[in-house]
């Protein structure tokens, strides 16, 4: 059989075991206790011993502040009341309760860092924790490191709450422990249970286990085939309809498309229409603005033309005036004469009828004078 590597005795307290544990021949010895008294002793025993170590410490599941129970028994320290122990021992009496700082236990197993393939075995002596101290191994993976475990449990519950020795059989069992041995020699109340980790076992669970999983995710896998083979009927169905839907809609925007097309030739004969007719227009008003244009030139020609006449009348009128007064003067000046003339005439008249010498003179004289006005 193969030597231990690693003898690991927790609540170790004045440890009878300790010759027994040296003669295995481990290579490491690592003792445990709460007790500050109980734990000098051990410290003694063990001075001059490399293979041992010793530490004074309460361990429990998690770290905290706890308190230790020191009875007039030196095996019977704990952490937990001593209850059903009273009916076993009357005489057992509580000599001193020490407020201590208890150690997580998985904290301080992985502490000793462990060799992963070593042959290690744990003692627990740790009365009224037994299985809270094995399922805190247990959760924190570390159980199974450990080939041979022994466990000092009551058959019935004697500490507060604790746990009857048959329950926790059954539990490691679960966990692949073989019981090996019962040793109630020193203490029949309170035997020595002794495990052997069943690989075989565990590997068979651990198959076991890997073909429930298996056979779960393969039920698994084929529900969501399922749902995933529904979910493509589903979605077929609704690519079907959304197919359909854009059919639909590409035959309507086609439609559409069309009938925009259309309204935009329409559109587009109408603003071409409508262009001409601007053009038209544009032309139009350019002839009105060139007939524009003309008709104020013509305008201003006609002006011109209106203020010549205007000054031409004017002047007209003016000369007409003046050949007025020219012919008003000449008519006056004719009237004299013409009354000059008369009376001229009607007095040669007279003279012809009357001739004198002074008439014959005067005739000879107005002669001579008419000759000289028609000469100027």
């Amino acid at each position: 059989m193969k030597a231990l590597d690693t003898l690991i005795h927790l609540g170790a307290g004045p440890c009878r075991e300790f010759e027994a544990h040296l003669a295995s021949g481990t290579k490491r010895l690592v003792l445990v206790e709460a007790d500050p008294q109980l734990t000098e002793s051990l410290r003694s025993r063990a001075q001059g011993l490399t293979q041992v170590s010793v530490t004074q410490a309460a361990l429990a599941p998690a770290a905290g502040a706890v308190t230790f129970h020191r009875y007039n028994l030196p095996d019977a320290g704990s952490l937990q009341p001593a209850t059903g122990l009273h009916n076993l021992f009357p005489g057992l009496k509580l000599q001193e309760k020490l407020p201590l700082q208890a150690l997580g236990l998985g904290d301080f197993i992985n502490s000793l860092a462990l060799a992963a393939e070593g042959h290690h075995r744990l003692i627990i002596d740790l009365p009224g924790q037994e299985m809270a101290s094995l399922m805190a191994l247990a959760d924190a993976s570390q159980l199974q490191g450990f080939r041979q475990l022994d466990l000092h449990c009551g058959n019935q519950p004697l500490y507060e709450q604790a746990v009857a020795a048959e329950e926790i059989l059954g539990w490691l069992g679960e966990q692949g422990f073989d019981l090996i041995e019962r040793d109630d020699a020193h203490d029949p109340d309170r035997p020595r249970w002794t495990f052997q980790r069943n690989a075989l076992l565990m590997e068979l669970k651990a198959a076991r286990a890997e073909i429930s999983r298996q056979t779960q995710l393969a039920a698994e896998r084929a529900e969501e085939l399922k749902k995933t083979s529904q979910a493509g009927d589903q979605a077929r169905d609704q690519a079907q309809a959304q197919l359909a839907e854009l059919t639909k809609a590409r035959d309507a925007a086609k439609a559409e498309a069309e009938k925009q097309t259309k309204s935009a030739a329409q559109h587009k004969a109408e603003a071409e229409k409508q262009a001409q007719l601007a053009t038209q227009h544009a032309g139009q008003l350019a002839e009105r603005d060139q007939a524009q244009a003309t008709l104020a030139r013509d305008n201003g020609v006609i002006l011109r033309l209106q203020q010549l006449r205007d000054a031409d009348l004017k002047d007209l009128q003016l000369r007409y005036a003046q050949v007025l007064e020219q012919k008003n003067k000449q008519d006056a000046l004719l009237k004299q004469l013409t009354e000059r003339l008369t009376a001229a005439s009607g007095y040669l008249h007279q003279l012809e009828h009357n001739p004198s010498d002074d008439t014959r003179k005067l005739t000879k004289h107005h002669g001579k004078s008419s000759k000289k006005r028609k000469k100027k």
